[in-house]
Order: C-alpha cells, then structure tokens, then sequence
C-alpha cells in the first residue's frame, strides 16, 4: 500500500502513488515544472496519507514546495 496518493485535478482528475517522502517531493516538483511550462498552469493537488486523510497542507510545508 502506498505512503501517500496525489490527486492531480485539471479537469481530468488522475492519481499518483508515492512510498516516501522523497518520491513526493520529486513527484510535486514535476507537478511544479509542468505548471510553470504549460498555457493553463492552474491546477488542484491533494495529498493524502494512507489513511485517506487530507495531508496536502502539511506536506506542502513540510517538504518546503510553494504550492
């Protein structure tokens, strides 16, 4: 079971698993490239734990990522 699951919401929502916190952070820093390169660069990232709990805040400062 993974750590953590990212839902990615720009009108197709999708999920990416993640078992560390080094793969969250890489995965979040993609997220962040591609919404610097693209023409629509506004899109929704939760982060939930392996509980299902809403952990994006927390994370988002944790992992030092200007969401």
């Amino acid at each position: 079971m993974p750590k953590y699951k990212i839902v990615v919401d720009y009108g197709k929502p999708y999920e990416i698993k993640v078992n560390s916190d080094s793969q969250l952070k890489k995965e979040l820093l993609k997220l962040k490239r591609k919404a610097e390169r693209e023409d629509h660069p506004y899109f929704d990232i939760n982060i939930y734990d392996e509980k299902g709990k809403d952990v994006t805040d927390k994370m988002f400062d944790k992992l030092k990522i200007n969401n």
